[in-house]
Protein backbone atom coordinates (compact mmCIF):
# COMPACT_ATOMS: atom_id res chain seq x y z
CA UNK A 1 0.00 0.00 0.00
CA UNK A 2 1.58 3.05 -1.65
CA UNK A 3 0.07 6.72 -0.45
CA UNK A 4 -3.15 7.63 -1.75
CA UNK A 5 -3.13 9.44 -5.06
CA UNK A 6 -3.88 13.30 -4.88
CA UNK A 7 -6.99 14.17 -6.59
CA UNK A 8 -6.78 16.87 -9.32
CA UNK A 9 -8.64 20.08 -8.76
CA UNK A 10 -11.52 20.63 -11.87
CA UNK A 11 -10.02 22.79 -14.39
CA UNK A 12 -10.92 26.11 -14.40
CA UNK A 13 -11.30 28.50 -17.19
CA UNK A 14 -7.70 30.61 -18.53
CA UNK A 15 -7.77 33.86 -17.04
CA UNK A 16 -7.59 35.20 -20.66
CA UNK A 17 -11.31 33.54 -21.07
CA UNK A 18 -13.13 34.78 -18.18
CA UNK A 19 -14.94 37.49 -18.61
CA UNK A 20 -13.92 40.86 -17.13
CA UNK A 21 -15.60 43.09 -14.70
CA UNK A 22 -16.35 45.37 -17.22
CA UNK A 23 -17.62 42.63 -19.82
CA UNK A 24 -19.91 41.19 -17.01
CA UNK A 25 -21.39 44.59 -16.62
CA UNK A 26 -22.42 45.31 -20.14
CA UNK A 27 -24.84 42.24 -20.02
CA UNK A 28 -28.34 42.15 -21.12
CA UNK A 29 -30.54 44.31 -18.29
CA UNK A 30 -32.54 41.42 -16.29
CA UNK A 31 -36.38 42.26 -15.84
CA UNK A 32 -35.59 43.02 -11.71
CA UNK A 33 -33.23 45.16 -12.89
CA UNK A 34 -35.57 47.36 -15.11
CA UNK A 35 -38.38 47.32 -12.51
CA UNK A 36 -36.04 48.44 -9.56
CA UNK A 37 -34.57 51.17 -12.25
CA UNK A 38 -38.17 52.07 -12.52
CA UNK A 39 -38.87 52.51 -9.06
CA UNK A 40 -36.31 54.44 -8.58
CA UNK A 41 -37.20 57.46 -11.59
CA UNK A 42 -40.83 57.32 -10.36
CA UNK A 43 -40.29 58.10 -6.77
CA UNK A 44 -39.22 61.61 -5.86
CA UNK A 45 -37.41 60.73 -2.82
CA UNK A 46 -34.72 57.97 -1.98
CA UNK A 47 -35.71 55.21 -0.63
CA UNK A 48 -34.43 51.78 1.82
CA UNK A 49 -34.09 48.59 -0.14
CA UNK A 50 -36.48 47.10 1.33
CA UNK A 51 -38.83 50.04 0.23
CA UNK A 52 -38.05 49.36 -3.12
CA UNK A 53 -38.57 45.36 -3.26
CA UNK A 54 -41.82 46.33 -1.95
CA UNK A 55 -42.47 48.80 -4.70
CA UNK A 56 -41.00 46.25 -7.36
CA UNK A 57 -42.75 43.37 -5.69
CA UNK A 58 -38.94 41.46 -5.58
CA UNK A 59 -37.80 40.19 -2.81
CA UNK A 60 -34.86 41.75 -1.69
CA UNK A 61 -32.35 39.96 -1.79
CA UNK A 62 -32.57 39.94 -6.03
CA UNK A 63 -33.36 43.99 -5.62
CA UNK A 64 -30.02 44.30 -3.58
CA UNK A 65 -28.10 42.76 -6.30
CA UNK A 66 -30.04 44.88 -9.05
CA UNK A 67 -29.21 47.88 -7.39
CA UNK A 68 -25.65 46.97 -7.09
CA UNK A 69 -25.77 46.06 -10.95
CA UNK A 70 -27.18 49.72 -11.51
CA UNK A 71 -24.53 51.20 -9.56
CA UNK A 72 -22.05 49.36 -11.10
CA UNK A 73 -23.40 51.26 -14.58
CA UNK A 74 -23.56 54.58 -12.92
CA UNK A 75 -27.56 54.84 -13.19
CA UNK A 76 -28.17 54.48 -9.15
CA UNK A 77 -26.05 55.75 -6.04
CA UNK A 78 -26.75 54.90 -1.82
CA UNK A 79 -25.65 56.68 0.49
CA UNK A 80 -25.23 55.38 4.59
CA UNK A 81 -25.79 51.91 5.86
CA UNK A 82 -27.53 49.57 7.75
CA UNK A 83 -30.69 51.32 8.75
CA UNK A 84 -29.90 54.71 7.05
CA UNK A 85 -29.09 53.10 3.89
CA UNK A 86 -30.68 55.14 1.33
CA UNK A 87 -30.76 54.31 -2.88
CA UNK A 88 -31.59 56.87 -5.50
CA UNK A 89 -31.28 57.75 -9.23
CA UNK A 90 -28.36 60.89 -8.13
CA UNK A 91 -25.95 61.10 -5.29
CA UNK A 92 -27.17 64.20 -3.84
CA UNK A 93 -31.13 63.06 -3.11
CA UNK A 94 -29.15 59.70 -1.83
CA UNK A 95 -26.53 61.96 0.87
CA UNK A 96 -29.75 64.37 1.59
CA UNK A 97 -32.27 61.93 2.51
CA UNK A 98 -29.12 60.00 4.33
CA UNK A 99 -29.21 63.65 6.19
CA UNK A 100 -33.02 64.17 6.96
CA UNK A 101 -32.74 60.48 8.75
CA UNK A 102 -30.11 61.44 10.92
CA UNK A 103 -31.39 64.58 12.00
CA UNK A 104 -35.13 62.64 13.10
CA UNK A 105 -33.01 60.02 14.93
CA UNK A 106 -33.12 60.55 18.65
Amino acid sequence: MGRPRKIKATPVAPKHRRATESQQRKQVPSPSMDSVFAVLVASPEALAVAEIAKRAKLDAIKTGAALQRLKAQGKAFNAGRSIFGRWAITQDAADEAVAELRRSQP
